[in-house]
């Protein structure tokens, strides 16, 4: 199955997130598919086993995040993450 189309459930994404995320805009490495100069940030979970990254959309606070397999550097899935729902913003 070719999951680079995959949009992935809330639980499913929630799940690449393992126990805590961090920071790894820095460090980052991206498939070419997706070009640097558009990411907003990258986060890896404590295990190392994926990143997201957040790629912005037109309405503030929501993201397009790309989830990256660092098994293997494939691309997992995706995710629309919009920041105003999940969390009140912008009310």
């Amino acid at each position: 199955m070719d999951r680079s189309a995959l949009r992935l459930t809330k639980r499913q994404f929630l799940d690449t997130m393992g126990e805590k995320m961090f920071d790894a805009s820095e460090k980052a490495e991206f498939p070419e598919s997706i070009h640097k100069e558009r990411v907003y940030a990258v986060y890896d979970n404590i295990t190392g086993t994926f990143r997201h990254i957040l790629l912005p959309c037109d309405k503030k606070n929501c993201f397009t995040v790309i989830i990256v397999d660092l098994s293997d550097g494939s691309i997992y899935g995706y995710y629309p993450l919009d920041l105003n729902e999940e969390y009140g913003l912008d009310k």
